[in-house]
């Protein structure tokens, strides 16, 4: 009812009852509320708007902040500015593009970091800049969710170059790798990939046992890229386990490493129920071009899974161009044979193919 009285006529007598309104226990009402507000432009309402911009749903900030826009009064700017911290990514960038149309600049280096992070205008934060960084880490340490991963984003970008305070980034985004939500340890994984530092890879290392799959998979393809030998003995123990991305990662890894020593525990992965799985460790044998993966690789190419057979076929053709004529190839010769008499079509269809081609003419 307080809405539609809203509507027909603007009353000074009931700002008192707008305002009660305005604490009403349903989100919904005070959106509309809000956006009736907003409609009036008149400037008596504003208080009413700054106090919606506290609001704890973020449906309603949004829409005190539209009402605001419409009513054009830049003397709600510093109403707006807490809006800079916000935890909706949405509402942090639509404060910052009404702060500038109303003719703010930030005034010190928070306000910069607050507004670039807003804006989405990451290069360039990061600087030598004692006070800016310092409000960086702050924010990494306590800000909301999104803004900790932009903070990571912007070390991710900023720790290989000459500028900045580059070990403290890196020390920064090791402690991220702490923090209690699953995207910000995902995204210090992922700003630590592209880090030059030695010594991210034990604090990585730690979450190759994570509690999210995502997590522990992106540190085992992190360290994998490394080609770091020494973390072999830890991603082995992950070709078991129970999520399939992370075995994936795990055979990559490994592959990327390489050793011979890797050659049998990737066979074994050929039996994996999970297809991909199985495709990973046809192709992580082919990197080890090891001649002893030829037999494995020839089974794998009468897989039940096409994508299976096909990357058997890539795989053996890289470790050796003439992998049909080999040794290794005569020995499967009675494998394929025994496959000729399989249920599936498929299946004798694939063994045929693979004798044509192992048989000695």
């Amino acid at each position: 009812r307080l809405v539609e009285k809203l509507s027909a006529s603007w009353n000074e007598s009931d700002f008192s009852a707008f305002a009660q309104a305005l604490r009403d226990s349903d989100p919904v009402v005070r959106q509309m509320l809000v956006a009736t507000l907003g409609q009036t432009k008149e400037q008596q309402v504003i208080p009413l708007l700054e106090t919606a911009l506290q609001d704890s749903h973020n449906a309603v900030r949004g829409e005190a902040l539209s009402a605001l826009r419409e009513v054009s009064d830049n003397r709600s700017i510093n109403a707006l500015i807490p809006l800079l911290r916000d935890s909706d990514y949405g509402l942090r960038k639509n404060t910052a593009t009404t702060l500038k149309s109303f003719g703010w600049a930030p005034a010190n280096s928070e306000e910069r970091v607050l507004n670039g992070i807003a804006l989405g205008h990451l290069v360039g934060i990061a600087s030598d800049e004692e006070a800016v960084f310092e409000h960086l880490l702050t924010s990494l340490g306590n800000g909301p969710t999104t803004i900790r991963i932009a903070v990571i984003e912007i070390f991710g970008t900023a720790q290989n170059e000459s500028r900045g305070p580059a070990n403290r980034m890196v020390e920064a985004l090791v402690t991220a790798l702490k923090d209690p939500e699953t995207a910000v340890r995902l995204a210090a994984v992922h700003a630590l990939g592209t880090s030059k530092n030695e010594r991210r890879l034990k604090p990585l290392v730690l979450l190759f046992n994570d509690q999210t799959s995502p997590v522990r998979a992106a540190a085992i393809e992190v360290v994998g890229k490394t080609h770091a030998q020494e973390f072999s003995s830890n991603i082995l123990p992950h070709l078991k386990d129970k999520n399939f991305e992370v075995r994936i990662a795990a055979i990559h890894a490994l592959a990327r490493i390489k050793g011979s020593e890797f050659l049998d525990p990737l066979v074994a992965m050929l039996t994996d129920p999970d297809t991909d799985v199985r495709r990973a460790a046809v192709e992580g044998l082919g990197r080890l071009r090891e001649i002893r993966a030829v037999g494995p690789l020839i089974g794998a190419m009468i897989d039940k899974e096409s994508d299976v057979r096909h990357a058997a076929a890539n795989s053996l053709q890289v470790i050796n161009g003439q992998w049909n004529i080999s040794e290794e190839a005569q020995k499967t010769i009675p494998q394929l044979e025994a496959a000729l008499n399989d249920r599936e079509y498929w299946v004798r269809e694939a063994a045929a193919k693979a004798l044509n081609r192992v048989r000695l003419l």
